[in-house]
């Protein structure tokens, strides 16, 4: 069961997530109502996040914003989740060109932030935002 694929706690504003490596799990923020992210795509903005790597992944890991399913924008974040210093509150940012030229309808944004991996990996998440300008100077830029 998914259960036993990914398990989250939570303490105060963070978020730890962890994937035990039993096949494929994703963890999700979602939406009530549909968001327009469009403002934020042509301001050259980025997803910016402050976040923890409390173990390294194993496999693949995909971040992906979605515009209900199948429509969604994907980033391979694998070899930066690898090579961040684990143990360490960093600030990471991608790029929103990443996803909007991967397919993201940035008009209709219903998942703005979900990880999937097949391996082990954890991670604490601490704030998930969309910050306008941020994209030229971000971690990962496309």
């Amino acid at each position: 069961s998914a259960r036993k694929r990914v398990s989250v706690a939570g303490e105060a504003d963070i978020q730890r997530v962890s994937w035990r490596g039993r096949g494929e799990g994703q963890f999700y923020l979602t939406s009530a109502e549909a968001l327009d992210v469009t403002p934020w795509v042509m301001g050259k903005g980025a997803l910016v996040m402050r976040l923890r790597i409390d173990q390294a992944p194993r496999k693949q890991v995909a971040l992906r914003l979605g515009c209900g399913y199948p429509c969604a924008g994907t980033a391979d974040v694998t070899r930066l989740f690898q090579a961040l210093p684990a143990e360490q509150w960093l600030q990471v940012s991608i790029d929103l060109a990443c996803f909007a030229g991967r397919g993201l309808d940035p008009s209709n944004v219903v998942t703005p932030l979900l990880l999937l991996t097949s391996g082990k990996f954890g991670l604490s998440l601490e704030d998930v935002r969309l910050v306008r300008r941020a994209g030229p100077a971000a971690t990962v830029r496309c």
